[in-house]
């Protein structure tokens, strides 16, 4: 399938779920992918137990273009009255990642088409997800079937792939970055110290 091929197939995808909010997440420099990754999964994750529903769900495309390494993010499921969480969870992101920017979802204004731009079928293990809709996606040469806690990344052949360790946020530069070990320490104290900061916003 050619590259429009495919990206219209997956814009036709996503277009059959209820999303509600549209964000754009980057990262300061200095980051491996999957470090990347696993900030922008905590933090949803954080967003959906304190503003979702047993049906909240997410996806998120990494943008791979000439600027700053960022995600961009659909969210659904959320509870009626999310919006007054927006303001807490940006401060929350820019604090400890870089800048983010939460929208209402406008499903006519392009936004699918400019989320895939810079992704080919080659990248799409680089998709990050939790659904809860059952939804099929269908292409020529296969149907992939994601269901609520069964998917978290996808590859193009429909099954799941680990996220290479050497790519970096700011791919071409020598900064160092944390091994796991230490990664995962550091990041255990960014969520107490954020948790805290969450609760006096709210």
């Amino acid at each position: 399938m050619v590259r429009e091929e495919w990206k219209v197939s997956i814009i036709n995808w996503l277009e059959g779920f209820r999303w509600q909010l549209f964000c754009s997440l980057t990262f300061r420099p200095g980051l491996l992918e999957r470090h990347a990754a696993w900030r922008l999964r905590r933090w949803i994750e954080d967003f959906g137990r304190a503003a979702g529903t047993t049906a909240f769900e997410w996806i998120a495309v990494p943008g791979l273009g000439r600027s700053e390494f960022h995600f961009y993010v659909l969210i659904g499921g959320l509870e009626r009255h999310h919006s007054d969480y927006h303001a807490a969870f940006v401060g929350r992101w820019n604090r400890a990642n870089g800048d983010a920017r939460i929208d209402f979802y406008k499903p006519d204004i392009g936004g699918l088409r400019h989320m895939l731009r810079t992704i080919s079928p080659r990248e799409i293990d680089r998709i990050q997800m939790d659904l809860f809709t059952h939804r099929e996606l269908e292409t020529e040469s296969n149907i992939v079937v994601f269901t609520h806690a069964e998917t978290r990344r996808i590859s193009s052949l429909g099954f799941l792939g680990p996220l290479p360790d050497s790519r970096r946020v700011d791919s071409g530069t020598d900064s160092a970055s944390e091994n796991d070990t230490s990664f995962e320490k550091e990041a255990s104290h960014e969520d107490m110290q954020e948790n805290t900061d969450a609760k006096e916003e709210l």
